[in-house]
Formats: C-alpha cells, sequence, structure tokens
C-alpha cells in the first residue's frame, strides 16, 4: 500500500506546487501575500525567473521523486490524475464556476480511466 500512497502524494505535491506557479504566473494566488512581488516582477520573464525557485524547481523535484519511488506507471498515472484535478480547482476558482454533475463526472471518468491503466499494466 505505501508502494502506491507515498508516490501518489509526491505527484499530488508536486502538481498542486505547478498550478500555484502558474496562479502566480497570472497574478492571482495570494495577492495579498505576494504583492510586493508581483509589484517587482511586472516583466513576465521576471516573473517566470521568479516562479522557478518557488514553485516550478521544487514540483519538478517532488514529481521526479515520485516516478523514483513509484516507477513510471505509478508516477505517471499520479501525474495526470493530479494534473486533471488541480486544471479543476484552478478553473472554478478563477472562473467562478460551479461544479456541477458535467465535472464530477469528466474527473471520475478520468480517475477510473487511470485506474484501468494502472490495473492493466501493473495487475492489481
Amino acid at each position: 500500500m505505501t508502494a502506491y500512497v507515498v508516490p501518489l502524494l509526491l505527484c499530488a505535491l508536486g502538481m498542486g506546487g505547478v498550478y500555484l506557479g502558474i496562479g502566480f504566473l497570472n497574478g492571482i494566488l495570494w495577492p495579498q501575500v505576494f504583492g510586493a512581488l508581483y509589484a517587482a516582477t511586472e516583466s513576465p520573464v521576471l516573473r517566470i525567473i521568479a516562479a522557478f525557485p518557488i514553485f516550478f524547481g521544487p514540483s519538478n523535484y517532488l514529481v521526479g521523486k515520485a516516478y523514483e519511488v513509484g516507477g513510471a506507471t505509478i508516477g505517471g498515472v499520479g501525474t495526470l490524475v493530479f494534473t486533471v484535478l488541480w486544471m479543476t480547482v484552478m478553473a472554478v476558482i478563477v472562473d467562478q464556476a460551479k461544479v456541477n454533475m458535467w465535472v464530477v463526472g469528466g474527473f471520475t471518468l478520468c480517475l477510473v480511466g487511470c485506474f484501468m491503466l494502472l490495473y492493466g499494466i501493473k495487475g492489481l
């Protein structure tokens, strides 16, 4: 069980960091916390440079560690699942959309498909 939990947790944290970084790049991530940094990095290039050590570097390390610990199958499935999850959460928050049955159904379909892949490759 730990062989699945640890890499999936690493993927969750890593992909969450990627989407936090995207929010930072767009200037919508906690303006009260990062306001001074947003003002200092109005240029997109400067903001990207600032985002690497804060968000993207640690996130890539965590996802890479998930692949190292769980292998390509579990790391890949975890990356896919948490990419869809965090992308959906970000879209709902930014667009102020309501979660409906289409959103829940689409995520569920993605989740079931990923577990089918995991079962097919690993033969759980």
